[in-house]
């Protein structure tokens, strides 16, 4: 039994703790993010559960690629909570073998101890920085990306150590095959691509040319599967006999969108110092966050890099995942900056908007752990400096950016921005203002802890204000699931009533892409399928009931009104109609 325990006793701990971290989050059935709607779409259609008439008219956002298999089990729910909890719990699962795999390398790979693989781990996933929109469970893109990153990097490794072709196959195929959860799979296979490039070269490495090639059969294999993927989707899930939805953030067009900005753009002083400004914002955010842990996770893989290069003109495993997530991290900055920098100054969110670099944070904080843990002792001039640099870079933000941002901004990041110390109507200056103080002490005690090689105290550190964030993002997170329910549940009911007396029902909304009127009316009545028409649709109305969170609806058809809920509206042109509908006080 003592065998057994010391031999699993770490995995078992690290299911436990991730188990008891992620449980509360399972309180919330309201989608959180709107871009998870259309990719929860996909598995459900192969369940028979048909959201095209919402998803013809409003487009896609996000991928579903890990998702399909989840339809078998979604036959045997009957509402929408019981599916959420089903999504759920698979992105649980995600978490779980994320840890795991983190442990199993840094343990098999990376020269670590059971105990250090063991705080490396938990680091990755319960740490502020983990691949993770804040909203608790989604298991649909910052999840399964970060937990890809992971897999690659442990197929990478053991294909190092011991080259078999179904490794270097299934790293090509994941790489491609994340096409169908993001476009941001463009960013890794490029980015994987460099650096493997860099390191073949600095190693001076032999490799045979059949590892490659298999390699180069696993990306195309995988970029096929998302072709026919998206075929899929695009026939069956975005369309109806009267119209068709639109790929509007696949792989194609948001890369493009980027390189075209990039290419046809002649650039002038003010472009150039925009784009620098966004990119300088995103990185910033990011560190903000991790208040300076981010920094010293960089400087120590830098630094690291160089030292062992030097030493032994041989770069490892460590500098390998490293190196890879600062590239990969810049280059969606970078990506990012290039499609939004000309909006940023309409749209002030764009500044907080890191979500999409988030999971590439895993590999740099992954190996800045390693690092901090086994030589913090050779860099402490450096984690001095890396401190120093976090607070002029966070002054430097407090001078360029926040005069730029608006209340509304702070909701870009509000499942972490919002969540600490975030007031109500609070001003973006006065809630940085206020962080600042936090930010530079918090700093600096992490700064001061790693040149004293106090690495245990800096970790526990960072995972207590990380724990803070979860924990705070809770008010947060029940205020926005009331609102989610409250924002159609008279319209449900009316619904139902119609459905019962054979009435037909209509929607309409805020022409966007994740209506979240119709998001939440769709989700609690999952398994009808809803007519949505589009303004100049409205106007062919004959019959029925038209539902929709508008005030006024302008059309040259005359159309009576009542309303039947806060910000819920019933239209029909026979008003005797609409006097039939009951009405409950909410």
């Amino acid at each position: 039994m003592k065998k057994l325990i010391k031999m699993y006793g770490y995995n078992l701990a690290i299911i436990i703790l991730i188990i008891l971290f992620y449980l509360p989050s399972f309180q919330f059935t309201g989608i959180q993010d709107g871009d998870e709607f259309p990719s929860i779409a996909a598995p459900l259609r192969l369940a028979g559960v048909d959201w095209s008439g919402i998803l013809s008219k409003n487009g896609i956002w996000h991928g579903y690629g890990h998702i399909f298999m989840l339809f078998p089990f979604f036959y045997l729910c009957k509402d929408w909570a019981s599916i959420y909890i089903i999504i759920k719990s698979w992105g649980l699962f995600i978490w779980v073998f994320m840890a795991l795999a983190i442990h199993y390398l840094c343990k098999k790979f990376l020269n670590c101890t059971e105990c250090q693989s063991f705080v490396i781990a938990i680091i990755c996933v319960l740490g502020v920085l983990k691949p993770d929109y804040g909203f608790g469970l989604s298991a649909l893109t910052e999840e399964f990306i970060g937990f890809a990153l992971v897999i690659i990097s442990l197929l990478h490794e053991q294909n190092n150590k011991s080259p078999k072709w179904y490794l270097a196959f299934g790293s090509g195929f994941l790489m491609t095959y994340l096409f169908t959860i993001h476009s941001r799979a463009a960013i890794i296979v490029v980015s994987y691509i460099f650096v493997f490039s860099f390191f073949y070269i600095m190693n001076k490495d032999s490799i045979k040319i059949s590892i490659i090639l298999l390699f180069v059969v696993g990306l195309i294999s995988g970029y096929l599967v998302y072709k026919g993927a998206d075929s899929f989707y695009v026939r069956y899930v975005l369309s109806t006999n009267e119209s068709v939805g639109s790929l509007d953030n696949n792989a194609t067009s948001m890369v493009s969108r980027s390189l075209s900005s990039a290419l046809m753009t002649s650039w002038n002083k003010n472009q150039i110092t925009d784009l620098l400004k966004l990119i300088f914002s995103l990185t910033e955010s990011a560190n903000i966050i991790s208040f300076g842990y981010l920094f010293v996770c960089i400087t120590s893989i830098i630094l690291y890099t160089i030292n062992k290069y030097k030493m032994c003109k041989m770069l490892d495993g460590v500098s390998f995942i490293g190196i890879w997530g600062i590239i990969s991290f810049t280059l969606m900055n970078l990506s990012i900056a290039l499609k939004n920098y000309m909006k940023a100054e309409n749209e002030p969110r764009m500044y907080l908007y890191i979500r999409y670099a988030i999971p590439f944070c895993i590999l740099i904080i992954l190996s800045g752990t390693i690092i901090i843990i086994r030589e913090i002792e050779k860099f402490q001039n450096a984690y001095l400096l890396a401190g120093v640099v976090s607070v002029i870079s966070y002054k430097m933000f407090m001078v360029l950016i926040v005069p730029k941002l608006n209340s509304k901004a702070l909701m870009a990041m509000a499942s972490i921005f919002k969540m600490f110390f975030c007031q109500e109507n609070e001003s973006p200056t006065m809630y940085f203002n206020k962080l600042l103080f936090y930010e530079i002490i918090i700093c600096f005690v992490i700064i001061f802890r790693c040149i004293k090689h106090k690495e245990k105290l800096v970790i526990s550190i960072y995972l207590a204000v990380s724990l803070f964030f979860w924990i705070s993002s809770f008010d947060y997170k029940g205020k926005r699931e009331d609102s989610i329910i409250a924002s159609a549940d008279a319209s449900t009911e009316v619904l139902n009533w119609a459905e019962k007396e054979n009435i037909n029902i209509y929607v309409t909304t805020k022409q966007s892409n994740a209506p979240g009127y119709i998001r939440s009316l769709q989700t609690y009545n999952v398994r009808t399928k809803l007519n949505y028409l589009n303004e100049d649709e409205i106007s062919e109305l004959t019959d029925g009931i038209l539902l929709s969170d508008l005030s006024k609806i302008n059309t040259n058809v005359n159309l009576y009104s009542i309303q039947i809920d806060d910000n819920e509206y019933a239209y029909s042109k026979d008003l005797s109609l609409l006097q039939l509908i009951p009405i409950k006080e909410h």
